[in-house]
């Protein structure tokens, strides 16, 4: 996957380094992996991760409105959480709630509570342009549609009070992103389960990744890449300019 993207990737796209807080050529790899977890634990996600998505076509722009997902549940989510967790450490940032799951990670032992636990899956549409400046015109079809391959991880920025309850992080790979949801141990059982159900309701356009399938059918929701990337793009706007960061990260 790192090698199609460093083959693929556009001069004119960037990627964000959270601890400097700055733009930087694009780069997916974390290098600090300690020798034993990556080759008796990560090796055989990542290989997982190879075949999800050699197997699912997805090494490519997703033109298409509707997709079948191929999977297996715990290799799936198992190596999500190593790609989400790796990006945390490199941000200098890691969320205490997702780091609760770290050995679930590592070993599959121990396998989380489906309330606390839980992943979306949604397929982005292409975005259609307008027009098209010169820019974006490596990544428009003949159609004059994009929606490029993109290795992209983020994490929503909550209300004080739910932030300390709740913490979404989000893996996309082009048109197909998993948003990974943690409930910390600590909230009460009855509240967890409110607020799965509030998480599930208040992105109806996803869906919810299931456990015991190896299949899902995904329709393309109302948003395009360009839609996801616009409040990650005024955060780095506003920190390259000096101002006050609008989402801080805690």
């Amino acid at each position: 996957m790192y090698d199609y993207v460093d083959r693929t990737a556009f001069p004119t796209l960037s990627s964000w380094n959270e601890a400097s807080k700055s733009q930087i050529p694009v780069e997916h790899k974390v290098k600090d992996v300690c020798a034993e977890c990556n080759n008796r634990h990560l090796s055989a996600l990542d290989s997982y991760g190879k075949e999800f998505l050699s197997r699912n076509n997805l090494l490519r722009p997703i033109y298409e409105n509707r997709l079948t997902l191929n999977y297996e549940y715990e290799p799936l989510a198992r190596w999500l959480l190593k790609i989400a967790f790796n990006a945390s450490r490199a941000s200098g940032i890691v969320d205490p709630i997702s780091a609760a799951y770290t050995a679930y990670m590592l070993t599959g032992e121990s396998s989380p509570s489906a309330k606390r636990f839980f992943i979306l899956v949604e397929l982005l549409r292409p975005h259609l342009h307008d027009s098209i400046s010169e820019e974006l015109q490596p990544l428009v079809n003949e159609r004059g549609e994009s929606n490029p391959f993109l290795v992209r991880l983020t994490r929503t920025i909550f209300p004080e009070g739910l932030q300390e309850r709740l913490s979404i992080d989000s893996v996309g790979f082009g048109g197909l992103f998993f948003h990974l949801a943690f409930i910390r141990n600590s909230v009460p059982s009855y509240e967890a389960s409110q607020l799965k159900r509030r998480v599930l309701a208040d992105n109806h356009w996803t869906l919810l990744l299931d456990r015991n399938a190896k299949q899902m059918k995904l329709q393309a929701s109302h948003r395009n890449w360009i839609e996801m990337r616009i409040g990650q793009s005024y955060r780095e706007q506003q920190l390259l300019s000096g101002d006050d960061d609008p989402f801080p990260l805690r």
